[in-house]
C-alpha cells in the first residue's frame, strides 16, 4: 500500500497493486497467453506474439499501416486501426475491449477470459503480419 500512496512510485496504480496475484497467474493458460496478458496489462512497448512475430510499438509514432494521426498503441490497434476493422467486427461480440476510454483501457485486460485473450492474440498476429508485409 505504501507504493500506491508514494510520490516516487506514481506509476503503481490500480489494477496492479493488490494483495492477491492476478487471476491469470493461477489459470491453466498456455504460457504465451499469460505473457501476452501481462504485457497488455503493463502497457508494454514490446510484445512477443510467437517465436518470430513481435509488435514493437516504440519503433513508430504513428501506425505503420493506416497512418492515422493517433499514437501507435495497443488501444489504436485493437479499436481504431482501419486495416483491422473487418477483423475486429467479426470478433466484436466476444472481444469487447473498447468499452473504456484510452486512459483506462488497461483495465479491460484484468478479467479477460481465455477466449477473449485468444481473440486479442489473433488480432495482434494479423496486425504484426500486415506490418511485416508493408515494411518489406
Amino acid at each position: 500500500m505504501r507504493a500506491k500512496d508514494s510520490n516516487t512510485y506514481q506509476y503503481y496504480k490500480s489494477p496492479f497493486i493488490t494483495h492477491s496475484p492476478p487471476t491469470y497467474c493461477s489459470a491453466n493458460w498456455p504460457l504465451y497467453l499469460k505473457r501476452l496478458n501481462a504485457a497488455l496489462r503493463n502497457t508494454s512497448q514490446w510484445i512477443a506474439l510467437s517465436n518470430n512475430r513481435k509488435i514493437k510499438l516504440y519503433k513508430s509514432e504513428k501506425c505503420p499501416l493506416c497512418n492515422a494521426s493517433d499514437d501507435y498503441t495497443i488501444f489504436h490497434i485493437l479499436t481504431q486501426c482501419i486495416m483491422l476493422t473487418s477483423y475486429i467486427k467479426n470478433t466484436k461480440k466476444l472481444c469487447n475491449v473498447s468499452n473504456l476510454p484510452e486512459d483506462l483501457f488497461v483495465l479491460s485486460f484484468t478479467n479477460m477470459t481465455l477466449k477473449q485473450l485468444k481473440e486479442v492474440h489473433y488480432l495482434l498476429l494479423i496486425h504484426a503480419a500486415q506490418v511485416e508485409l508493408t515494411l518489406f
